[in-house]
């Protein structure tokens, strides 16, 4: 702009008043801008400070602590805004300082004026700072009241629902520890720990509350269960319990959870299945698999002869018990 200015012949400087057709410097128009807020009366203000000041602004060095700091903040970072809420004239005010940069434009004019307080200004170097002040008394007091307001609303909402979580809170507690409890225990036998599970249900570790005895229980899964499906579940239950042949997995009892879910507790195998077998020891010798074999058929055949037919024979679930190496089929 200054360049701009004279090039057509205007004179750009501090006194412009006395000489004719000149116009203010631009620190010479910040100076004056600040002046006018200033005499609004409303407490803001704007101010361009420097530790090099000209002679004739020897009032604008920096006068307090904030603006000490704020030339010392911005020479390291002159990118960074350096702001503070402090209080003047007893009023809460915002003070927020920027960085006036020296501009290549105005380093020849700094450095070659006979009264410069500086003559080595490079481009870049921090010249001085533009600070505004702005009071937060009026903005202060309108959020106060707002949030009474609001405090005052949600006061009362609290109350009020408050109950109503307290309420509800409890009555979920309730629920949890029951559901624990249900799922834990069914009838006298309480689950220890989930140990398998197939294509309808899943089956679980357990033992017997007063006779203290090994037992699997299985459940019919959730996710399978269906009134058609829980009438084959239970109508297969009651046939294979009638079941006795040594070489068949005896079942103990069955019954209904609290919700309606099918279980049977069953003879609990301490062993390891025929696939768990052949993997880890590899294939067995031909006579100990026809020995295995007419175990596995005997346990079947009594099974069909009460018209039952298993259609999902797998290795997994021939277990080899460890007592006396007999088959049991479930």
């Amino acid at each position: 702009m200054l360049t701009r200015a004279r090039s057509h012949g205007v004179e750009v400087t501090h006194d412009y008043a006395t000489e004719d057709g000149a116009i203010p410097l631009p620190a010479t128009f910040s100076k004056m801008l600040g002046e006018r807020i200033a005499a609004k009366g409303s407490g803001g203000y704007v101010e361009l400070y420097s530790d090099y000041p000209f002679p004739w602004r020897k009032d604008s060095q920096p006068k307090d602590a904030f603006q000490q700091e704020a030339l010392i903040r911005l020479r390291t970072n002159p990118d960074q805004p350096f702001f503070r809420i402090e209080e003047l004239d007893g009023r809460p005010t915002l003070r927020y300082a920027t960085a006036d940069v020296m501009r290549a434009s105005c380093v020849e004019c700094h450095n070659s004026r006979l009264d410069s307080p500086k003559r080595d200004w490079k481009e870049g170097d921090v010249r001085g700072i533009l600070e505004v002040g702005i009071p937060l008394d009026a903005a202060i007091a309108q959020a106060r009241s707002s949030f009474r307001g609001m405090f005052i609303m949600l006061l009362a909402l609290s109350t009020v629902g408050g109950f109503a979580v307290v309420a509800t809170v409890a009555r979920l507690r309730r629920k949890v520890a029951q559901a624990r409890r249900e799922a834990v225990l069914l009838g006298q036998y309480k689950l220890e720990e989930k140990i398998g599970e197939g294509g309808m249900g899943e089956v679980y570790r357990a033992s017997h509350q007063l006779l203290r005895r090994p037992t699997a229980v299985k459940m019919l899964r959730r996710d399978r269960a269906s009134k058609e499906s829980s009438a084959r579940f239970e109508r297969e239950v009651q046939l294979t319990s009638q079941l006795t042949h040594p070489n068949t997995i005896a079942i103990y009892d069955f019954g209904h959870t609290p919700d309606g879910e099918f279980y049977y507790a069953m003879e609990f195998l301490d062993g390891v299945s025929l696939d768990r077998l052949v993997k880890k020891w590899g294939p067995l010798e031909e006579a100990r698999v026809i020995y295995i074999l007419k175990q596995v058929c005997a346990s079947l055949e009594e099974a069909h002869g009460l018209g039952l037919v298993h259609r999902d024979i797998k290795a997994r679930e021939r277990h080899a018990l460890s007592t006396r190496w007999s088959m049991r089929c479930r």
